[in-house]
């Protein structure tokens, strides 16, 4: 059981078409993976979701209970909707993120018909677990929290809840079956009209990769087309020239301080307290150590701005080596 919903149901919308050319290209490809344009268009949303998010499971609520026609323009959370999980953690490709999202499909089929009451009985009942399969009921989005587990003898169910209590979902992305492809994404008022086109020309462009031949490699491909790029790198190079030259380095800055106030306290860590004297010495130490290991380790000493990790809980710890790093000439990746 879950609360009312506490705010409405009002959103806005963005327009947009596929055209002829793409749904030809998606049409053609379903068939060679032996699936539904559903099910392309399905994992493209997700894999869009996925990279912009970064979450590696994103479960996407869709329609496949036949929404009733009257709530066709309400974004929320129905009964009669089902959600899919993409596991991005195990599917590195198109094919078997396809072929995932296509078993769960046929899964799902069978409560096509159920009312939620039938659903929940079929969930429980330990001679059909067929039935149930493995299907996860519930909607994931960053912030979403307060989750009523419900833990059922064949699947786990988890309904989420927002913040505010409302059963609305933020996102809604509506294809229709039309010779171009006519679609929309409905969304609530807190994303902004940029953001938006953001994500449609993002949509747009992974499905040109998912459905294209050649490279399907998850990693490998972009949700930003080449003309957006083209965008990106004018603002970044105008930028660029707006900003002001660095007089010293970081490195520069933390010798010059702790040459100037050697015994001022640089660092307070639990009951540990550091002096620019101290903290100057150890970097330098192991700055040296770096330095010494990566020559003998590598044959040739160590690139300028050569990237090196830090992995550690120690917050004391990260600042020094942090530090060190810049002391030996390279870069550090947290």
């Amino acid at each position: 059981e879950t609360s009312a919903p506490t705010s409405d149901y009002e959103f806005q919308s963005e327009v947009f078409e596929l055209g002829e050319e793409l749904v030809a290209q998606l049409n053609h490809a379903a068939r060679k993976y032996r699936t539904t344009a559903f099910s392309m268009i399905l994992a493209t949303w997700a894999f869009v979701l996925h990279r912009l998010t970064g979450q590696k499971q994103i479960f996407v609520d869709t329609t496949f209970n036949r929404r009733p026609p009257k709530s066709k323009n309400l974004i929320g959370f129905f009964v009669n909707n089902f959600p899919f999980m993409a596991d991005f953690e195990s599917c590195r490709d198109v094919t078997s993120l396809l072929q995932e999202l296509t078993a769960q499909r046929k899964e799902l089929k069978v409560l096509q018909q159920y009312s939620i009451s039938e659903i929940f009985h079929e969930l429980t009942n330990d001679k059909d677990a067929s039935v149930a399969g493995r299907a996860t009921v519930g909607v994931n989005f960053i912030g979403w929290s307060n989750s009523l587990h419900i833990p059922f003898h064949t699947v786990d169910c988890s309904f989420h809840k927002r913040l505010d209590n409302s059963m609305a979902l933020d996102l809604l992305l509506e294809v229709e079956p039309t010779p171009v492809g006519l679609s929309r994404i409905c969304y609530r008022t807190g994303f902004s009209v940029e953001y938006i086109r953001m994500l449609t020309g993002a949509f747009v462009e992974a499905l040109r990769s998912f459905t294209s031949e050649g490279e399907h490699n998850l990693a490998k491909i972009s949700i930003a087309s080449q003309a957006y790029l083209a965008e990106l790198q004018q603002i970044y190079d105008e930028r660029q020239d707006e900003l002001q030259p660095v007089k010293e380095s970081m490195n520069e800055y933390f010798v010059r301080a702790a040459h100037a106030c050697p015994d001022r306290v640089a660092l307070v860590y639990d009951d540990k307290s550091v002096s620019y004297r101290e903290l100057l010495e150890t970097c330098t130490r192991n700055a040296h150590l770096l330095r010494s290991n990566f020559n003998r380790n590598f044959g040739k000493p160590l690139p300028v701005g050569e990237r090196i990790g830090i992995y550690t809980t120690n917050k004391l710890q990260a600042i020094i080596w942090a530090l060190s790093i810049l002391r030996a000439g390279g870069t550090y990746v947290n």
